[in-house]
């Protein structure tokens, strides 16, 4: 997922699914092949934003699923272009997840929210506020530790009933953007 908002451009990646269940070799590749695209994307000024999918993409998409493992990844690949997309939707349930963050320091690149239900597709997150993650104790935990970049609404609505897909985008764009400012204002 390109964009460019702030400083630098970024572009977010996963480790992808384990070959065959194997998590290591999983890990190995992502070093690996991060270590290259790093230098690629240095020369265009680009930067790598790694992140950890929530444990429902296990094997499916992602080897990693907590902050401290992707947090890993990016210490051992070791490249200043290299950070972390921290997804509220994918991280929220990570039981260290705000001690993690207070050693993530200045290597959250990219911060992106919605809200979490039990899924009933692979595209099913709320709207920010509608439903259980701590929206405003994760966006001060991120503020907290110097994180000043973009906060990006990431709202995947697909094969569910009620699909926010399926209402008024400018009011949900305006609704999301008025519960993000209920939840830095309410923690």
């Amino acid at each position: 997922m390109p964009g460019q908002i702030g400083r630098l451009p970024w572009f977010v990646t996963n480790t992808g699914p384990a070959p065959g269940g194997d998590m290591v070799e999983a890990i190995a590749r992502t070093v690996s092949g991060h270590r290259e695209l790093a230098a690629i994307a240095a020369d265009h000024g680009v930067r790598i934003a790694l992140e950890p999918l929530n444990p429902i993409s296990l094997n499916q998409e992602s080897a990693i699923w907590t902050l401290r493992q992707g947090l890993d990844i990016v210490d051992e690949i070791d490249r200043d272009n290299v950070g972390i997309c921290f997804d509220t939707w994918n991280l929220w349930q990570d039981g260290n997840v705000l001690d993690s963050l207070d050693a993530a320091g200045d290597r959250i690149f990219l911060l992106q929210v919605s809200d979490w239900r039990t899924p009933r597709s692979g595209a099913d997150r709320r709207s920010v506020g509608t439903g259980e993650i701590p929206t405003g104790q994760l966006l001060h935990a991120v503020y907290d530790i110097g994180y000043r970049g973009p906060c990006v609404l990431e709202i995947l609505s697909e094969d569910v009933p009620d699909s926010v897909y399926d209402t008024d985008l400018d009011e949900l764009l305006h609704a999301n953007r008025a519960a993000l400012d209920k939840s830095w204002l309410n923690d």
